[in-house]
């Protein structure tokens, strides 16, 4: 069996799935191996220092937008539309 090596899926990559799936553990990894920033959604979405209250909507968007406006980055979360 070949795989492919991480240097070849690229500068931005998504990572989604449910909770306590080891996305942030893959994001970690994938951050030192490559030299990407790291970018949690759970850390945009929410107020911080709060019990997860969430960011008025137009601020998370301005966050996110400007998140992935980069050339280069991880991106995980399980954020719903919803």
């Amino acid at each position: 069996m070949s795989y492919l090596p991480v240097e070849m899926l690229g500068s931005r990559i998504m990572i989604c799935g449910p909770s306590n799936s080891g996305k942030s553990t893959l994001a970690r990894a994938l951050e030192r191996k490559l030299g990407l920033p790291a970018v949690y959604l759970d850390l945009l979405r929410h107020q911080p220092h709060t019990d997860w209250e969430m960011r008025p909507d137009d601020e998370f968007e301005r966050l996110h937008a400007e998140a992935v406006a980069g050339e280069r980055w991880v991106i995980k979360g399980t954020i719903s539309a919803g």
